[in-house]
């Protein structure tokens, strides 16, 4: 979560950026905003204009009894983070989104024995398979935490601030005992530590919980480079840059960098000509192509600078540099931006969300497209704030697993439950949410897996 701390500013609007939050704060009354998303719909009330599609129902718990355990190479659960920016709580569900565990880790947690920072407002959970969990805590405390998802004992903590906001933003589990982490902000001042740049990519040994080197990206045209997501594809990680100026005010055209495993060094930036705020490289099931859905520059309420700069894009994921495949603009899915995730809930239809303001008279809604014809259905639309208007990003990180579970799960802060889709026979259908009625009550945000 990049966070925009201004004086005299309260109000804190969320859109979710291919699997992780940007927080941007800005003015605001949000006296009605506070624990509304979890007092309307714990229960599983109205489902709102945009759930015609699937099922309804107020749905008591997601999954089958005798579910299978998780295959090897599938993820062994879902972490789902909840927080209002001032507290958090983590869940734990199965992969069908059943919950497990309704309060794993919370701000105010005493089973966080070992845990040197609490939980702050700004936590962002990876998706991947570490085997463990991952937790990013960000503004104030950039430190990564290695839980341990049977017991809740913090395995590890590495601390990554080195003097400075660094922003850890997102993890990637290499190996056994390796991962990579993104920092988004650089150091204006560095040289004082090892490996107080930021900007970077850090290579992690994961079991001694400390940084064996870094990769440090370049500011182009004058922009630092926002790293922002990573993805590991063969023998290379490619690593989103999101381009934004030190001042939110500028930001650059998207580009992907390739880091091969082999040199540990940058390649040959591939710039995304007209488009900005782009997400994660995801990996198409049943194809040799890879996608990133991307947003376009948005200002502090979420308002779309330019819809053409919003598109899905697919590679040919053999080729070395990538090469684009094609593109489907925003316009042509949604009329409007997309949310910086896309997701597969099979070979043949994509998941995205919509981007809209807040305080606006538009709502986030989810969608499929079909990756054959192009053709979009709605399949769910966020509910209005108590004053019937938009409460700017509600869908949080979309998460699907081809192959290990036949639902994708999503957050839905407006309902304060978590929404399951399923593909069947190439069209996607949404199933019985799953409740959240021994949580906390705070809003749902964000997906990771382990």
């Amino acid at each position: 979560m990049k966070t925009i701390h201004f004086s005299t500013i309260l109000f804190s609007f969320t859109f979710a950026l291919g699997g992780s939050l940007l927080s941007l704060a800005c003015q605001g009354d949000t006296t009605d905003e506070t624990g509304q998303a979890g007092a309307q719909g714990l229960g599983g009330a109205d489902r709102g204009s945009g759930g015609s599609a699937g099922e309804s129902g107020s749905g008591g718990s997601a999954g089958e009894a005798g579910d299978p355990e998780p295959a090897e190479g599938c993820p062994s659960g879902v972490a789902l983070l909840m927080s209002d920016f001032l507290s958090t709580e983590i869940a734990l569900l199965d992969l069908s989104g059943r919950v497990q565990n309704p309060s794993f880790l919370s701000t105010g947690s005493t089973a966080t024995d070992g845990l040197a920072f609490p939980l702050s407002g700004d936590v962002f959970v990876p998706l991947g398979l570490a085997g463990e969990l991952v937790v990013l805590d960000r503004h104030g405390t950039n430190v990564v935490s290695f839980v341990n998802p049977e017991t809740g004992k913090v395995r590890a903590q590495l601390p990554v601030g080195m003097g400075f906001e660094s922003n850890p933003y997102d993890y990637l589990q290499l190996s056994k005992d390796e991962g990579v982490l993104l920092r988004f902000a650089q150091n204006p001042n560095p040289g004082s530590l090892d490996f107080d740049e930021g900007g970077d990519l850090l290579f992690i040994d994961s079991k001694q919980a400390k940084i064996t080197s870094n990769v440090v990206f370049e500011s182009y045209e004058g922009l630092p480079p926002g790293p922002s997501h990573v993805t590991l594809l063969g023998d290379d990680l490619f690593v989103t840059l999101e381009r934004l100026s030190a001042d939110y005010t500028k930001t650059g055209e998207a580009m992907i960098v390739p880091v091969p495993l082999a040199t540990r060094t940058i390649g040959e930036p591939i710039a995304l000509a007209g488009l900005k705020s782009c997400g994660a490289l995801v990996p198409v099931p049943g194809r040799d192509e890879v996608a990133t859905a991307c947003t376009g520059r948005i200002d502090t309420t979420g308002e779309a600078e330019d819809l053409s700069q919003s598109a899905l894009v697919f590679f040919d994921a053999g080729s070395r540099p990538l090469r684009e495949l094609r593109r489907i603009p925003a316009s042509a899915i949604a009329g409007e931006p997309l949310q910086a995730q896309i997701a597969f809930a099979s070979e043949k239809v994509a998941l995205v969300k919509t981007l809209t303001a807040y305080g606006g008279d538009k709502h986030n809604r989810l969608l499929a497209v079909d990756l054959e014809t192009e053709e979009t259905t709605e399949l769910l639309e966020a509910l209005p704030d108590s004053m019937g208007r938009g409460r700017g990003v509600s869908f949080g990180t979309i998460h699907c697993a081809p192959g290990c579970a036949d639902v994708c799960l999503m957050p839905d802060g407006s309902r304060g439950e978590v929404a399951r889709i399923k593909v069947q026979s190439g069209r996607a259908r949404l199933q019985s949410p799953t409740l959240l009625e021994d949580t906390a009550g705070l809003p749902p945000a964000n997906l990771g897996s382990y």
